[in-house]
């Protein structure tokens, strides 16, 4: 697949941009391709090429988005490819977006520049994964932490997704951040039923259900786990949108998950209980 799509690239010598918020295009039935520059939150999902049947769309991952995002300090790293690589993974082949994903291979991804992705799943899907990926260039500080809490705390992928949405991690701690509705999930309305919602693949507010193909539209994608009205956050009680330490309101929030369900992958080296992994996170 990524043959094909090289090809109509370099047919119609796209000249690909690496600094925006979003880049993209798609591929049509009859091989045009068509670029949606410069789209702030891939907000040119909306109404894209009118009725033109499409075959799939190309996400092309950013290098420099703006200079308070780009956190060079972690992407000039040896090892920020191998994170990209597996949060790519996990989108594609686990995540609850990974039916919008037509390649799977975070490493094949990054070797050539973008996601292929499935423009006949609910536009709400497609809005949410295009959303995800940026991650990589737009808050690169947020993919350290889900990162972070994979690979040192065994934290389940999926939670970690969800709490790397509403924590940053600085000089080795982690604060409570909350990123706002431009990003995929919006911790504005994280309650325990939505972690449970998204954990187990359940989105239960898909705004528009018909295929993309079908109807070009793509809002909800960062409530699409909600149930009902809104009604306030495990994170109410943050003022200004300030990162506060790992404790009060976000302790009560992992206590309650872990309560719940397993939260932690197995550790190779011996499975540690939850309420020990938790003293060691300092939330207890």
């Amino acid at each position: 697949m990524f043959s094909y799509v090289n090809k109509v690239l370099k047919n119609q010598d796209v000249k690909v941009a690496t600094d925006q918020c979003a880049y993209w295009g798609s591929i049509s039935e009859d091989d045009k391709f068509k670029a949606s520059p410069n789209t702030a939150c891939h907000a040119g999902l909306n109404g894209h090429r009118g009725g033109t049947p499409l075959k799939l769309i190309v996400n092309f991952f950013q290098v420099r988005y703006e200079e308070d995002y780009n956190g060079e300090e972690l992407r000039g790293k040896e090892d920020w490819p191998d994170k990209c690589a597996l949060y790519l993974s996990w989108l594609a082949k686990e995540s609850p977006y990974k039916d919008a994903f037509i390649s799977k291979v975070g490493k094949t991804m990054l070797k050539h520049g973008y996601a292929i992705m499935n423009p006949n799943v609910a536009g709400t899907y497609l809005g949410g994964a295009c959303v995800a990926t940026r991650l990589l260039w737009e808050f690169p500080y947020q993919l350290d932490c889900w990162y972070e809490l994979v690979r040192k705390y065994r934290i389940n992928k999926h939670v970690a997704f969800v709490l790397a949405h509403n924590v940053k991690l600085v000089d080795g701690t982690f604060h409570i951040y909350y990123g706002g509705g431009h990003m995929a999930f919006d911790g504005g309305f994280l309650t325990g039923k939505v972690f449970d919602n998204f954990i187990n693949n359940t989105p239960v507010k898909v705004r528009f259900d018909k295929p993309y193909n079908e109807f070009r539209v793509y809002q909800g994608y960062s409530k699409m786990f909600i149930e009902g009205d809104a009604d306030g956050s495990l994170l109410d009680d943050l003022a200004g949108n300030q990162p506060l330490k790992f404790d009060g309101v976000f302790k009560y929030a992992m206590q309650d998950v872990a309560r719940r369900i397993g939260i932690f992958n197995p550790n190779p080296k011996g499975i540690l209980g939850v309420k020990e992994k938790l003293k060691e996170m300092g939330v207890l």
